[in-house]
């Protein structure tokens, strides 16, 4: 008898903390989503990837922003061609949304893409101008970001720091408006070592690995850490993340070693296998979009704007 009560108690606790931990994420996470479109062969648009909007502020009133997604999204990977124009979906203030095509120039006076120096890391930083009197969009600002690696290392993200993302999730975009979905997951491996991420192009990649599950269309979420239960710092229906527990620390890149060839399995009758691991994911850190973000190529720019701003 004593022992069921020890059960049913236990139970009880468990549900209880259950409903506790199971708080709803703040829009503040899921308004800087977009999602991302191609035209196809036949010249309908098909949605291939997560973007999202960064910031950096340009002075009290007004920030420069950036649309970020993951680089394969934007680039076409049969001929590592850039896309000549994506067209994102973004959301209105009249619970709806906007489709808006953005031109991309990877060089030239118009060049508005910008990509690591290291050709590896698969991230892309697209400069934009937004209409904000009518998109209803909140940015992730850089002090979000760890700002070098040392910062990353020396961070709370180890193994089993819980995570979440926000994404497109391609059976279900949202019918008037972007509906992102939020998956969660933890760190599951951190190392000082690239990982190999296609073994038929032999492609190393500067990753950290999450237990959670990525599908097409994840590319190019933002990843946050966060503590439970999830910490507010008001009791409005505006809610907001303990800003020490909350912190953008990377971006989608795919399912980990998911695009393994299929091959022939030896056993008494012979069978076409194939691997796949959608239970690990591969994120990049976010101190690389940050590197981007403050290249000196986009110091530069951003320094040549503000002088002629002022001088008119």
């Amino acid at each position: 008898m004593r022992g069921l009560k020890f059960i049913v108690g236990y139970l009880i606790s468990l549900v209880l903390s259950v409903n506790l931990y199971a708080q709803n994420v703040p829009e503040q996470f899921k308004l800087p989503i977009t999602f991302i479109a191609v035209k196809d062969v036949e010249g309908k648009l098909k949605y291939n990837g997560t973007g999202f909007i960064a910031s950096i502020p340009l002075d009290s009133a007004n920030l420069w922003l950036y649309l970020v997604t993951a680089k394969h999204v934007i680039v076409d990977e049969a001929d590592n061609r850039l896309c000549d124009t994506i067209w994102v979906r973004i959301n209105s203030f009249e619970n709806s949304s906007y489709v808006l095509p953005i031109e991309l120039y990877g060089d030239g006076p118009d060049k508005d893409v910008y990509f690591h120096s290291d050709t590896s890391v698969d991230l892309a930083v697209i400069g934009i101008t937004a209409n904000t009197t009518l998109l209803n969009f909140r940015s992730i600002g850089e002090s979000s970001l760890f700002k070098s690696k040392t910062e990353f290392d020396t961070s709370y993200v180890k193994e089993g720091t819980n995570v979440f993302y926000t994404s497109m999730f391609s059976p279900y975009l949202g019918y008037k408006k972007n509906s992102p979905i939020v998956r969660f997951g933890k760190v599951s491996l951190i190392t000082d070592e690239k990982l190999l991420w296609d073994s038929a192009k032999n492609e190393l990649a500067n990753l950290f690995l999450v237990e959670t599950t990525t599908f097409g269309g994840n590319s190019g979420s933002p990843v946050f850490s966060y503590e439970m239960p999830f910490q507010l710092t008001d009791t409005s229906n505006h809610h907001n993340f303990s800003k020490d527990s909350t912190k953008m620390i990377g971006v989608i890149k795919g399912s980990y070693l998911e695009n393994m060839p299929m091959g022939l399995k030896q056993t008494s009758a012979m069978v076409p296998t194939y691997t796949s691991n959608v239970g690990i994911s591969g994120v990049i850190p976010s101190y690389l979009l940050y590197e981007i973000l403050h290249s000196d190529e986009l110091e530069r720019i951003r320094k040549n704007l503000t002088k002629k701003s002022k001088n008119k």
